[in-house]
């Protein structure tokens, strides 16, 4: 049975997927694309592919440290290598404003000298001779040199080699420079003359000692599937396949793992019984829900998207593709939560109506709804009207560099370049006929780089947002109770895909938390450090000797560590717990003791004869969980939040407490509860000036 199961699992993921590869993508706004000659040494970016440099100290802040050598794949430990887009201390400045995400592209090709010319390259990726253009190629950035490249003697310039990739949106990257050799593994690709990046990123595992790209998480997939040829077991399959698909966004692979499990069971199975009911009630459609029908009809201007479950109004354009990818997420957030209780044997009841969705596309719209109705400045993409179980989304990025990002994206708008063409990838489609290569290749960059945030978004806010809206759709969470600002905190950080992740999470290892827990306690792994880990999340009070900003990320982490704990492990009991909520006072914030009554009562076994034993019993089980979790490309997301905290330290994103966040709304008792505080995104609406898993100014 297992074989054919196996088999199968293989067989649905295309090769090119398993063969796909993740990269960084990293842009300085502050560097625009550079269309003039190489000057020399300290003329170019800040990141040569070999061969460090110092540039000259820019304008009103300190000069930029040089790079460490980028080396590809191959490279064994020690020597140099890297694990994607890895930011030495001291590159960011006060003037720069880095963006940068993850995203997932393969089948890379060759682009000939007939469609691109040839180009050499120094050592800070700026553009020393070029061929001169092939009739129908973009014009030349640069004079250009008839006929084949010369012999390059000098060490500091290399031959660039241009090549492209197949990106998940259905196109192809415009053509990006590498200074490798034809077919040989490579790290980096860029576009010369600017600081546009894109860096492989490094697996935390080698061969041989040579070090070798993350694999895709369809290949992780496939590689755990094949593992199991000698398991015989059912289980085996659900948590070592079915599990971990439907944990990283891969949920038709889970459907069709499971469905296959059935056909071939000979056997009963109670997690496959209770798969089976899930299943046939997601498969239902809801029924409409009368009050959205009045809401819908009491605002002008808004048009209608409908699915199997959401009734959604919207201010974009009727059949607005960006709608509907929010609203496809919202679906697949729907069918993933269902169907990731029920593999822990908790079987949630499936609401009869559909939820109600509200999305705007325009930040100013969003921005005054959540005045009107929260009270205070929106800082994230999403909020939830618990009593009225409403969801509001912005589809637009609401941070600072993203602001930047967008403005940047607009001039190239107003020369004639069109973002959705230069997606697609054809050459000669998206730019104007006066666009040079460099040009091209630029703002195909760009187009890509901006639709991997979006994405990412979308992921991070309904993972949050429209995950809190199922706990109050089913009844899990009471609407009128305001909930401890841990429980809150560590629910969001469970459920939500935190920025730059290359793959959708649900109920996997946060990969923000995760490393910088492990961080912080990896000397400290003893039930006095735990216990007290306990009391502080229990008093809602953060680390003495922390500045507002690094307490208030710790006290999220540490939130995220104990829920994710209660959730995975203790799921009977953590359900428990939430039911116990209905009979807290209602719309006051609770007290510890209250909390801590029952949060004992479930998970302390409060009438124990020993409750300092029993609650050792916990703290030993949950740090043992908590260090040995697994979290794939684990390396990778340590240097990437070592870049974010550089960036906070150097670009002005200090926190500042508002000290009437929220106050208006524990004030009323009509329009919902704390919502910001419920579930405040635990990561800002893009990773822009405030870096992935860092909360903008005021948040919670």
């Amino acid at each position: 049975m297992l074989s054919r199961i196996i088999a199968l699992a293989i067989f649905l993921i295309t090769t090119a997927a398993i063969h796909a590869e993740y990269y960084l993508i990293r842009v300085d706004l502050t560097k625009p694309l550079d269309k003039g000659q190489a000057a020399g040494p300290g003329a170019g970016v800040p990141m040569p592919p070999g061969g460090a440099f110092v540039p000259p100290p820019m304008p009103g802040g300190p000069g930029v440290r040089p790079m460490r050598p980028m080396t590809p794949p191959g490279v064994g430990p020690g020597e140099g290598g890297f694990s994607g887009g890895i930011i030495e201390k001291g590159e960011f400045t006060l003037n720069s404003r880095f963006v940068f995400t993850v995203v997932e592209l393969n089948k890379r090709v060759a682009v000939p000298q007939t469609i691109f010319p040839w180009i050499i390259v120094d050592g800070d990726n700026k553009i020393n001779q070029q061929g001169a253009p092939a009739a129908g190629q973009p014009n030349p950035a640069q004079p250009g040199v008839a006929g084949a490249p010369p012999a390059v003697t000098d060490p500091q310039l290399k031959i660039g080699h241009w090549n492209r990739f197949d990106h998940p949106w259905n196109g192809k990257t415009m053509p990006l420079v590498t200074t490798d050799a034809p077919g040989a593994i490579t790290g980096e690709y860029f576009v010369p003359n600017s600081s546009m990046q894109f860096v492989q990123i490094i697996s935390d595992e080698s061969v041989k000692n040579k070090s070798i790209a993350l694999p895709s998480i369809s290949k992780i997939f496939a590689d755990r599937s094949a593992a199991l040829k000698d398991k015989k077991s059912v289980s085996d399959v659900v948590d070592k396949v079915g599990r971990f698909a439907l944990e990283h966004g891969m949920t038709k692979e889970f459907q069709n793992t499971m469905d296959l499990l059935i056909k071939e069971s000979k056997s009963k199975s109670p997690i496959l019984e209770t798969y089976s009911k899930t299943k046939k009630a997601i498969e239902e459609k809801g029924a409409p829900e009368p009050a959205f029908a009045a809401l819908s009809k009491s605002v002008v201007g808004f048009n209608q998207e409908n699915s199997d479950h959401f009734e959604v109004i919207h201010d974009g354009i009727p059949n607005d593709p960006d709608v509907k990818l929010w609203v496809a997420q919202l679906e697949k957030n729907y069918t993933t939560f269902f169907m990731w209780f029920s593999l822990n044997g908790t079987q949630i009841e499936i609401p009869k109506t559909k939820l109600s969705v509200v999305i705007t596309t325009k930040p100013d719209v969003y921005n005054e709804m959540h005045l009107a109705l929260l009270g205070n400045k929106a800082k994230v993409q999403g909020f939830m009207l618990p009593r009225e179980k409403l969801l509001v989304l912005c589809t637009k990025r609401l941070d600072p560099i993203s602001e930047m990002l967008g403005l940047k994206m607009k001039e190239w708008t107003t020369k004639g370049y069109d973002f959705n063409q230069l997606l697609k990838g054809t050459i000669g489609q998206g730019n104007p006929p006066a666009a040079d290569h460099l040009d091209v290749a630029y703002s195909g960059a760009l187009s890509v780089l901006n639709r991997a945030l979006d994405q990412e978004t979308v992921w991070n806010t309904i993972g949050n947002f429209g995950t809190l809206q199922l706990f109050y759709a089913t009844k899990t969470l009471p609407t009128n109770v305001i909930l401890p600002k841990w429980f809150s905190e560590g629910l969001a950080g469970v459920f939500e895909t935190p920025h730059c992740s290359p793959w959708m999470s649900f109920g996997s290892a946060n990969s923000y938390h995760l490393p910088l827990f492990r961080q912080i306690y990896k000397n400290k792994r003893n039930p006095i450090e735990f216990e007290a880990i306990l009391s502080r999340l229990m008093t809602s009070s953060k680390a003495a000797n922390l500045s507002p900003q690094v307490g208030q990320e710790q006290f999220a982490t540490e939130a995220w560590a104990l829920v994710y704990f209660l959730i995975k492990k203790k799921q009977t009991a953590f359900m428990a717990f939430c039911k116990d909520f209905e009979m807290s006072p209602k719309d006051v914030v609770l007290s510890p003791g209250v909390v801590l009554k029952s949060f004992n009562k479930h998970f302390l076994a409060a009438d124990s004869a020993d409750m300092k034993k029993a609650q050792t019993t916990f703290l030993l089980e949950w740090i043992d969980f908590i260090f040995t979790e697994n979290l794939e490309g684990e390396k990778f997301f340590v240097d990437l939040r070592r870049i974010q905290s550089e960036m906070l330290k150097t670009q002005d994103l200090s926190v500042t407490e508002d000290p009437t966040e929220n106050m208006i709304l524990r004030l009323l008792l009509e329009g919902g509860v704390e919502t910001d505080g419920v579930s405040g995104n635990t990561q800002p609406g893009g990773p822009g000036a405030i870096p992935p898993g860092i909360r903008p100014p005021g948040s919670k």
